[in-house]
């Protein structure tokens, strides 16, 4: 987590650099008042608005060693969603209280706030309801294990039904699930979540889909193939099998492709890593493939796309074969994942 610490006082200042001292993140910047700031501490500036704006769009938590007023006041004008602020939490500067402010499940405020408490021996507050009822948080679990959540409304009525304790459905696909947590079954329910890498299936009346990130895409295509149609192909073959884009960890091919303009043009729309290998390294893929003289011929490996998304999970189950159209191949393989209900 890249965190941002800023404090208002000597007592403040002396507390973030323990506090920093103690997680021991390489990714921590501490920031204070002009009056007070030094070589190891600098200043946050001399307008307080404008340096919060800038640390909501460039951290992912934000630790105020100070007054919640002094706290909220600052971060209410930047306040956007839940699913998009970061984590804030707030410690006095005796370091007696952490407090868990913004953002506590999907932005792991709650957990942020236990490390800081544990880091300078403070007593964690946390209000959120499941959190304080002991009862499992599905968006926290989420964010934990990067799933998409695809719904918020209907995440926010699954926490609202455990804490009434009504039942709540919980499913998979690919994936075997362990125990379920308290107030969760595996029996019909009218709201239930669905782990899955697929995001036409909807085994509940409100159906919470929660989509890892472990297909990996392989492509191929023609040299000079525009990035409009491998989009428009890659998107048509997603839909067509029922696969989330949420689900994509990377894209996948041959070293011969890494300078191919479309290919990297789509990947970048999408916000997609890439990962490329040589024509032995997808010789060594195992399993059963589509085989092209052409392709061989072309690249030193009879398939590419199918080879290329296998090694890019692991090993993994080829769920959707070579497809191909307008010079474009597509394929996807799943990583094996198994779902452990901690976080």
């Amino acid at each position: 987590m890249k965190l941002a610490i800023i404090s208002f006082t000597a007592a403040g200042k002396d507390l973030s650099i323990r506090l920093s001292n103690a997680l021991a993140q390489d990714s921590c910047m501490l920031f204070t008042t002009n009056k007070l700031a030094d070589e190891t501490v600098p200043s946050y500036g001399t307008d307080l608005n404008t340096w919060t704006g800038n640390a909501f769009s460039n951290y992912d938590g934000i630790v105020f060693i100070s007054a919640c007023g002094i706290a909220v006041r600052a971060i209410a004008p930047h306040l956007k969603s839940k699913t998009t602020d970061p984590a804030v939490v707030v410690a006095d500067e005796k370091g007696q209280f952490a407090i868990s402010l913004v953002s506590g499940h999907i932005g792991q405020a709650n957990e942020l706030t236990l490390s800081v408490a544990h880091a300078i021996q403070a007593t964690p507050v946390i209000t959120t309801a499941t959190d304080v009822n002991g009862l499992f948080s599905i968006d926290s679990w989420a964010s934990r294990h990067h799933l998409f959540i695809s719904n918020m409304k209907i995440a926010k009525e699954i926490s609202a039904r455990l804490l009434r304790g009504e039942p709540v459905g919980m499913t998979a696909d690919w994936f075997v699930l362990p125990q379920l947590p308290k107030g969760f079954t595996a029996d019909s329910a009218s709201v239930g979540a669905m782990i899955s890498v697929y995001e036409d299936s909807s085994p509940f009346q409100q159906t919470l889909h929660l989509i890892p990130k472990l297909v990996s895409i392989g492509i191929g295509c023609k040299r000079g193939t525009c990035a409009d149609t491998i989009e428009t192909f890659v998107l048509d073959c997603l839909h067509q099998e029922g696969i989330s884009l949420h689900s994509i960890k990377q894209v996948c091919s041959v070293d011969l492709k890494q300078d191919e303009p479309g290919l990297l043009e789509f990947c970048k729309r999408h916000q997609l890593p890439m990962q490329f290998y040589s024509s032995e390294q997808l010789t060594c893929a195992k399993g059963t493939f589509a085989s092209s003289a052409f392709v061989k011929q072309t690249t030193g490996v009879d398939n590419v796309c199918e080879r290329a998304c296998v090694l890019g999970s692991q090993q993994g189950a080829l769920i959707v074969p070579k497809l191909s159209k307008n010079g474009v191949t597509f394929a996807a393989a799943l990583q094996d994942w198994r779902v452990t209900f901690e976080y």
